[in-house]
């Protein structure tokens, strides 16, 4: 027993007999506690705790083993706090609990692999509170039952511990829980170590919380199996401490040593009103995903901080990511959608607003993904709005207020993605040469790239700059004893989403002011080779308007949309419906030459090469 202050029901009994029992109570949890003894385990020697064990004290040497019996764990707290049992002096209330072990089920990217040996201070299993199983010393305050956690604080200093698990066909439902662990991770994509962590068929429902983490690759939130989990009002922080020479992907250009959240195998996650809070590599992770729903309404998500650059969310595989009525503070990337040849969605929606001190959504390694923005939503950037890096994405646009911080709202270009591995990119060197056969008037629906934009005003660029020029730009090795994944090489599953694409625009009661043309790419001058000391210049590309080679640019305009054109800009197909209106800005002129012929600007379908000249 605990020498802290339990409350205990007492029958109807007259005052003075229950007041015997309550100091009979009082008085036999501190002969207990008095009786805790000190202990010390010296250097050489094995201490086998075959039984939960209080002490007052104690000393743990260097070389000294302690040990559970088979088929059982241990976890030392002190003074309630989940602490490791490592080398060192301990004083306080000491209890080594030995709970019997349990394995979580293999998920995300290591399913169908080794299952880990899980420890957590609840554990719901098949709708049942598994007390053999849970560490019941480290639970603070509320009340657990089998179908509830309320008003319950854990809190802890260990690495891998868990806070509260789910697993089988479990509905559950957490009000007002505190969690404060500190501590590393071994293994974020399974849930090692997480704060909350859902499997199986579990239902789980989590009000009013507050779950905080200072971690290396350990999640706050980890939703995986078939499992449906809904968060209203609550705040998930994730402090990520410095590592030297810690570089998670990369090849994204990210930085920072955890990820707030993951999401896996066929789950769905619902947030609302929540905050989700980061400085690290990422907020909203997906990884390792069959098929995943995200959904986030009225929610804020932040992923700031001195060394902070990653994502506010990841859609991957087939998935989809929603914000609806949200506000997105990220350094990095505020979306990606990166499908790995799944359809992988995105939808930035109701009055969504984004700032972004890069990019507003990147998109790579996509095959038919479709990226929704709308109703009222704002994009605010510091460089271009959307980055497409050669794959097949679809964009609806729809009454939606976009800000690039440098004036280009499509960044369509080359994919530099060296992949997982210890790659590097070697930027190309020559130049692109057409394609025999090729037809650039016209977008293939499983290959090229389709934008289509309506009800509102765009000032900023569109630009296409792809080209056939990756074939020897990736250049990978195995990473522990991994197959390298490499973007270009010739064969690979994904090979038919590098390179060269056509762009298919279509303008529906738009007045858009900008360049739409073909464009050429340049890295800053001295760039040659991109690796892990200068990711920075992945995606940071500066593209000018060009004649195409493979790169076919297709626009079309409405009869109530407007197009001023900002410069001159290069086509290989114009569809004006009548009634549009495509124009110079004030004080300039507008020419339009199709296959070097000058030809007037009329309704009609114009192809070849098609070239706006602003003078």
């Amino acid at each position: 027993m605990s020498n802290k202050k339990r409350y205990i029901k007492v029958p109807a009994l007259t005052g003075i007999i229950a007041m015997l029992m309550l100091c009979f109570v009082a008085v036999n949890q501190a002969a207990i506690a008095s009786a805790a003894e000190s202990k010390t385990v010296n250097a050489g020697s094995t201490w086998a705790v075959d039984k939960t064990t209080r002490l007052s004290g104690l000393t743990i040497a260097e070389g000294a083993v302690i040990k559970a019996p088979d088929g059982k764990s241990l976890t030392m707290t002190v003074d309630g706090i989940g602490t490791a049992i490592k080398p060192g002096a301990y004083n306080g209330d000491i209890l080594i609990t030995v709970t019997d072990s349990f394995f979580a089920p293999s998920s995300g990217l290591m399913r169908g692999g080794k299952q880990q040996e899980f420890r957590a201070a609840i554990l719901i299993e098949d709708g049942r509170y598994v007390s053999e199983k849970s560490v019941a010393e480290i639970v603070q305050g509320g009340k657990v039952t089998d179908k509830t956690a309320t008003g319950v604080t854990i809190t802890g200093c260990e690495d891998n511990f868990n806070g509260i698990v789910v697993n089988g066909d479990s509905e559950y439902t957490i009000e007002g829980l505190k969690i404060d662990f500190e501590g590393n991770g071994d293994n974020d994509f399974i849930g090692y170590g997480a704060g909350i962590a859902c499997y199986g068929d579990s239902k789980v429902t989590v009000n009013n919380s507050e779950i905080k983490f200072k971690s290396v690759t350990r999640c706050a939130l980890h939703c995986g199996g078939n499992s449906v989990t809904t968060l209203n009002n609550c705040r998930l922080i994730n402090e990520s401490p410095d590592k030297e020479g810690f570089l998670p992907m990369w090849a994204l250009g990210l930085s920072g040593t955890n990820r707030v959240t993951q999401l896996c195998d066929n789950a769905t996650v619902y947030y609302n009103n929540c905050h989700i809070q980061g400085n690290g590599w990422g907020a909203l992770s997906i990884d390792g995903g069959k098929r995943v729903r995200m959904y986030l309404k009225d929610s804020t998500i932040e992923l700031t901080g001195p060394r902070a650059r990653g994502y506010g969310a990841f859609s991957i595989g087939d998935a989809l990511i929603s914000y609806d009525n949200c506000k997105i503070n990220v350094q990095g990337y505020p979306l990606l959608l990166g499908g790995h040849n799944d359809k992988s969605d995105g939808e930035i929606t109701n009055g969504t607003v984004i700032n972004s001190t890069a990019y507003g959504v990147m998109m790579f390694r996509l095959k038919g993904g479709e990226l929704k923005v709308n109703k009222g939503s704002t994009i605010n950037t510091a460089s271009s709005t959307f980055l497409v890096k050669g794959c097949n994405p679809y964009l609806d646009i729809d009454n939606a207020v976009l800000n690039p911080g440098n004036g280009v709202i499509l960044q369509l270009m080359d994919n530099d993605d060296p992949g997982m591995g210890p790659s590097r990119f070697i930027v190309p060197i020559g130049s692109d040469v057409a394609i025999p056969g090729r037809d650039l008037t016209a977008a293939l629906p499983d290959k090229d790239v389709f934008m289509t934009i309506s009800n509102m005003e765009v000032k900023g660029d569109f630009y296409n700059s792809t080209t056939n020029l990756r074939a020897n730009s990736i250049e990978s090795a195995s990473m522990s004893g991994m197959p390298a994944m490499s973007s270009g090489s010739s064969g690979e599953a994904t090979d038919d989403l590098q390179g060269v694409k056509n762009l298919e625009i279509k303008f529906a009661n738009v007045k858009v002011n900008g360049i739409i043309s073909a464009a050429k790419a340049a890295y800053r001058d001295g760039v040659a080779i991109i690796d892990p000391s200068n990711r920075k210049e992945l995606s940071a590309v500066t593209q000018t308007a060009h004649e195409p080679i493979n790169n076919g640019v297709i626009v079309s305009f409405d009869k109530d949309s407007v197009w001023t054109v900002a410069g001159t800009s290069y086509l290989t197909s114009l569809t004006i419906d009548k009634g549009a209106v495509i124009k110079a800005p004030g004080g300039k002129t507008l020419t339009m030459t199709v296959n070097g012929v000058k030809t007037p600007i009329k309704a009609g379908t114009y192809k070849g090469k098609i070239v706006m000249i602003v003078s």
